[in-house]
Order: C-alpha cells, then sequence, then structure tokens
C-alpha cells in the first residue's frame, strides 16, 4: 500500500511509477523500433504494455480501497516533538522540565548559554555564605555543578518566574527575597524580592533569603 510523506501531494505511488515507466519503454519501443530492429522493438512495445497493465491493476486496486491519508505527526505547541511541557529535544521553551530534572529558564546575560534551575527552592532559608556553601555541596538532577546566580541570571528567574514555577512570589520577609551570588562590599550583597522584582543591594549578608540554584 502506498504511504505519503508529509504535505507533498504529487508523490507518486510504486503503481503510478510502473505505468509512467511501462508506458516509456512501450513508446520508446515504437520510435526506436528501426534502430533497435523489429525483435527488440517488439520486446520493449510488449514488455512495455505488460509492465504498464501491472501498474494499472495495482493502482486500481489501491484507489478502490481508498487514498491513504497523508500520514502527519502530532505536535504539542510549537514543537513537533514535544510531549506536554517536557523538551525531548535541542530546541527548549523556558519552563520545560528537562529529561535530568531540571528546568529550562533561559538564556543567561553573563555567559549567553542556556541556563537550568532546580526544579524547586532549598528548602531553607539561609545566609548568603550559607547560600554559596549549600550550592557548591548540591548533588542533584545528576549534576554537582549548581550555584548561586549572578544579579541578572536572578532578573532572568524572576522574569520567568511563572513559567518556570515553584517561588515565593508572598514578598514577605526572609522566604519571598533570594540570593544572587553577587557580593556589594563585605557585609552586603545583591537580592531580589519574587512579588514586585525589587533588587536590593545592600542586603545584609546575615539576613536570611531564600535559593534557587541554577547551572
Amino acid at each position: 500500500m502506498a504511504v505519503f510523506e508529509g504535505d507533498d501531494d504529487m508523490a507518486l505511488d510504486p503503481p503510478e511509477n510502473t505505468v509512467l515507466l511501462g508506458l516509456a519503454c512501450f513508446f520508446g519501443g515504437m520510435i526506436l523500433a528501426q534502430s533497435l530492429g523489429p525483435i527488440l522493438a517488439a520486446i520493449a512495445i510488449i514488455g512495455g504494455l505488460a509492465y504498464a497493465t501491472s501498474g494499472v491493476i495495482d493502482a486500481l486496486s489501491i484507489y478502490a480501497q481508498g487514498r491513504p491519508a497523508a500520514r502527519a505527526e502530532p505536535k504539542i505547541g510549537n514543537n513537533p516533538r514535544r510531549v506536554s511541557n517536557q523538551a525531548v529535544d535541542a530546541d527548549p521553551r523556558v519552563g520545560d522540565h528537562m529529561p535530568d530534572g531540571t528546568i529550562y529558564a533561559g538564556v543567561s546575560p553573563d555567559t549567553g548559554k542556556a541556563l537550568y534551575t532546580m526544579p524547586a527552592d532549598a528548602s531553607l532559608t539561609m545566609a548568603f555564605n550559607e547560600a554559596k556553601q549549600y550550592a557548591t555541596k548540591l548533588d542533584a538532577c545528576g549534576h554537582q555543578d549548581w550555584r548561586v546566580p549572578t544579579t541578572a541570571e536572578l532578573n532572568v528567574l524572576f522574569n520567568n518566574r511563572a513559567a518556570i514555577g515553584g517561588f515565593n512570589v508572598t514578598g514577605s520577609s526572609p522566604a519571598g527575597w533570594y540570593w544572587s551570588s553577587s557580593s556589594v562590599f563585605k557585609w552586603g550583597a545583591w537580592g531580589q524580592r519574587f512579588s514586585d522584582g525589587c533588587q536590593y543591594n545592600d542586603h545584609g549578608k546575615d539576613n536570611h533569603s531564600s535559593v534557587r540554584c541554577v547551572r
């Protein structure tokens, strides 16, 4: 039975090719009868008719059962290989859950590379240095290169917070604030409130805030 690929309505079935080839042999034999000689010409004409007849019979049999529909690959969203919100190829969208359990967060403004995040915050709020130590020791989703996001990367997480999910957006202190890895001076560092995106460059390092590790 014929199979049609994609949307090419002009693709020929094997029986149609058989008919064309048979007719080519038939007319070729007639046109070249003098140069081929009567015996070879007769063979070409008879063989062409037989070949074309066989193709016609096969084609009639297929079309009597109905022309098969074009095969379409299922699509979810804009990605033809996407299953729910889990990415299965190299073209993820923000918020996609990757096969290793991480979430695609976007592109890091600092490195220009893909930025992936843990699917949830650390279970406890913590001080600045504790947050950095926690990220360094974190072994999760098959990776050990976790870190606290930079100020710019933290803002990417904020802007994509709805797609990524799991953030504390109440604005409460300390859980509604998130640490960046960017120090301002000995006692302070950048933090960001995820209810409104406010970034504060004098966030005391001894204060506790939430942590969402990235890699």
